[in-house]
């Protein structure tokens, strides 16, 4: 009886958890004009590097020319990702 209790109080458990919904970081999105992210777009790609850098941020090239690059899925909201096409950064994200 009490092995069917706890399994009982195991599975309420774990539908509740469901009910709620999963709880995952916020998702990586466009750089708030705030931080200056718009201020990298339309810039060269070589200068938005150097820019990042100078100003002490990380960043990566996620997408270049429609070819996406691999890049780990950790939330970092200080990273900026870099989306390029044809040498010019068209898309400002962090993450």
């Amino acid at each position: 009886m009490k092995r069917w209790l706890r399994g009982s109080a195991v599975l309420v458990g774990i539908f509740a958890a469901m009910a709620c919904g999963p709880v995952a970081p916020l998702p990586p999105g466009d750089v708030p004009p705030a931080t200056g992210g718009r201020s990298y777009v339309g810039l060269p790609k070589r200068a938005a590097i150097a820019r990042a850098a100078r100003s002490g941020k990380r960043w990566r090239v996620v997408e270049e020319d429609g070819r996406r690059y691999q890049a780990s899925r950790d939330l970092r909201p200080d990273r900026l990702n870099f989306t390029v096409r044809r040498g010019v950064v068209v898309k400002v994200t962090r993450g």
